[in-house]
């Protein structure tokens, strides 16, 4: 069956790989994010081998309003399907072997038109972690590592390497999966010494003994700010020398020990130039604390009050569901009336049971997941962005509202004082009139 090969003879072999009359293939399937179908998404398809049939061995297009899409014309062998998302979403991961794998790429096989299975590929909204890194004196610091360690149950804290660096004014933005707890840390590796030097929220994060809870909560679509800072004893996102030029020399609510030494107690200028200081129940720490200039948001306060230091926004770590009080030391108490809530561009104000007002001091009750708390859930950490309120000053043109009686803008003051007294004069002889009548029937 074999060529012949005989002395001087010349035979021509053509070959063929694969089979040119096979066809060409597709591949189909769905993009959901939560179950729901995903519009828009970006759909790539690789061949995974060498190709030796006809067909492409690539394509691209995107979901369509059903999260449906469709590659055709392509060879009939393996390829790899990959989803680019758009910003704020993410592949749907999975973590083994120490380290996350996306669980949405797949490799498929292009089969012809009709005779496939769609494939489905789920996408996750994505969580933000955002803030800014400092050294001791509070300058920024660029080019830090910034990790996010997650827990995992029946694992325990493992991380992925870092999910960013900061940039030149010390400020980051990374996007993580929203699947459980993280500790946010910034980590220096110095070459000349091999040694290496981080910080950490929450503060003295140990892998080996850290409790889930006291981690940050990366949720679907949620934004969290953490800020921190290399030598810092505490996590309040508030440089040291910042807090040491609070009153009573760095001690703002006045307890002999520095604002900057304790991790429940904050001092800060606020948008309006005034210190601020907030104390929290001995036992909990306050975190990202920042100023909200009223002018910034998108909606003004309510109406009739002020916010004479402006708004402050501060996460507050305490027990499951704990019900705490926050004492906040304003500089300017003049006038309070009671304490303000900014969530999501409504405003509201906390119940006045929750609001006790002193002569240097307001202290407002706080509840974890309960009336207070932005996030509304029982998680362990309470989010309270807010301000106190005071009633505007009176105008010194004002007037009370009594009954008036309207006379002309002409004349001058005696003028109008007279027409008045002719007025109840009239007013007068007509009730004496009126009296008289009476009398005679």
């Amino acid at each position: 069956d074999g060529i012949l090969a005989t002395p001087g003879s010349t035979t021509t072999v053509n070959l063929q790989f694969g089979n040119p009359d096979a066809g060409t293939g597709e591949i189909t399937g769905l993009v959901t994010s939560s179950g729901v179908p995903f519009e828009g998404a970006t759909v790539r398809v690789t061949a995974a081998e060498a190709v030796v049939v006809p067909g492409a061995t690539s394509g691209e297009t995107t979901t369509d309003a059903n999260g449906a899409f469709s590659i055709g014309d392509l060879a009939l062998v393996d390829f790899e399907v990959v989803v680019i998302p758009p910003d704020g979403f993410g592949l749907a991961v999975e973590y083994f072997d120490n380290k996350y794998y996306p669980v949405s790429n797949t490799f498929v096989t292009a089969t012809l038109p009709g005779t496939g299975t769609d494939v489905t590929i789920e996408l996750d909204l994505l969580a933000t972690i955002n803030g800014t890194v400092t050294d001791t004196d509070g300058t920024p610091l660029a080019g830090v590592d910034i990790f996010a360690t997650e827990y995992l149950p029946g694992i325990g804290w493992i991380d992925d390497g870092p999910v960013t660096t900061t940039n030149t004014d010390g400020s980051y933005t990374a996007q993580i999966p929203p699947s459980g707890h993280y500790a946010i840390c910034a980590g220096i590796y110095d070459a000349d010494t091999s040694t290496f030097d981080e910080t950490c929220n929450p503060t003295g994060f140990d892998q080996a003994t850290t409790p889930e809870t006291d981690g940050i909560l990366a949720t679907p679509g949620s934004t969290t700010t953490v800020n921190l800072q290399f030598g810092a004893t505490d996590q309040d996102g508030i440089p040291d020398g910042v807090e040491d030029g609070a009153p009573n020399g760095g001690d703002g609510n006045r307890d002999g020990i520095a604002d900057s030494a304790q991790p429940n107690v904050s001092s800060f200028v606020g948008s309006t130039g005034g210190y601020i200081t907030l104390e929290s129940p001995v036992g909990t720490a306050l975190r990202n604390v920042r100023t909200l200039p009223v002018a910034d948001l998108g909606t003004p306060p309510p109406a009739g009050y002020v916010l004479p230091d402006g708004l402050v926004s501060f996460e507050l770590d305490v027990e499951l569901g704990a019900a705490v009080e926050v004492t906040i030391f304003s500089s300017n108490t003049a006038g309070i009336t009671g304490y303000a809530k900014y969530v999501d561009g409504v405003w509201s104000m906390l119940p006045a049971g929750q609001v006790r007002i002193l002569s240097d001091r307001v202290v407002i009750t706080l509840r974890d997941g309960g009336v207070g708390d932005a996030d509304g859930v029982a998680n362990g950490r309470i989010v309270d962005p807010g301000g106190i309120t005071a009633a505007p000053p009176v105008s010194s043109t004002s007037t009370s509202i009594t009954p008036s009686v309207t006379l002309p803008r002409t004349g001058s003051r005696s003028a109008s004082t007279s027409s008045i007294a002719a007025i109840l004069l009239l007013l007068g002889g007509a009730l004496v009139l009126t009296t008289r009548r009476l009398g005679n029937r």
